[in-house]
């Protein structure tokens, strides 16, 4: 409703930011400490021995993968979509008690990134990469190399390097 003025005008008041979009801002900072929380954990559980490892997923807030659909509904990923992602592989049994969540500048081979990639892994225990790849292809039947890569990609388990 119109609020009164000086000198007998009135005005409408500036709408309130949509519920939607305050609670979409919520949900996203919540996700993003959930996956903070999720990669300090995570940090000093595993161990980066030389041994291999698969990546499940690698995601940034706002990428798109047309390959795959985010809990959103869509092929855009935001901070919520990365952490509903990474809860769902860590709760699948066939993989349960060896998935971590690390950022890309954790762990390998070193580039430099414009945004801050979220990496979800499994780390069962694989000695190498031969062994990561049959892991893949074990559990990825049917699907070509390229859409594997995008789902299950070995990878060595190192300090980060240059």
């Amino acid at each position: 409703s119109p609020t009164p003025r000086a000198a007998g005008r009135t005005t409408t008041p500036a709408p309130a930011a949509p519920a939607s979009s305050a609670s979409a801002s919520a949900r996203s900072l919540d996700a993003a400490a959930g996956l903070s929380a999720q990669r300090q954990q995570d940090l000093t559980r595993l161990r980066l021995d030389g041994s291999w490892g698969v990546q499940l997923a690698s995601k940034y807030d706002g990428v798109v993968d047309s390959s795959l659909v985010a809990q959103n509904g869509t092929h855009t990923f935001y901070t919520a979509d990365i952490l509903a992602e990474h809860q769902a592989l860590r709760s699948d049994p066939r993989i349960a008690g060896t998935v971590y969540l690390l950022l890309a500048t954790d762990f390998g081979k070193q580039r430099t990134w414009s945004h801050t990639i979220w990496v979800t892994l499994a780390a069962p225990g694989l000695a190498s990469q031969e062994e990561a790849d049959a892991w893949c292809r074990d559990r990825n039947p049917g699907l070509s190399d390229k859409e594997r890569a995008n789902v299950c990609m070995p990878r060595q388990l190192v300090p980060p390097q240059g």
